[in-house]
C-alpha cells in the first residue's frame, strides 16, 4: 500500500512541472543557446495560449528565416512591424 502511495504521489509530482512549464520562456531558452527548431515549437505552444510576445518572436522567425522556412504571409500572421 504504502509502495502504491509513493508512485501515486511521485507520478503527482512530475506531472507538476510539466504543467508549470513556460513554453514562451523555453523558447528564448532554446533560441539563445542557437536551437531556433525548438524555439518555434515552443513559441507555437506560447501563441496557442494567448503570449503576445511569443507570437511576435515566432513572426520574426518567420521573417529571417529561422528554424522555419521564411514565409512572410507567416510573418504578417504574428508580427506587424
Amino acid at each position: 500500500m504504502s509502495h502504491q502511495l509513493f508512485c501515486i504521489f511521485t507520478t503527482l509530482l512530475l506531472s507538476i512541472g510539466t504543467t508549470w512549464a513556460d513554453p514562451f520562456k523555453n523558447g528564448l531558452a532554446a533560441h539563445k543557446h542557437g536551437n531556433p527548431i525548438d524555439a518555434v515549437n515552443n513559441y507555437h505552444i506560447a501563441v496557442a495560449r494567448g503570449n503576445a510576445n511569443a507570437q511576435f518572436n515566432l513572426g520574426r522567425m518567420y521573417d529571417k528565416g529561422k528554424g522555419v522556412s521564411q514565409n512572410y504571409a507567416k510573418k504578417q500572421l504574428h508580427c506587424i512591424d
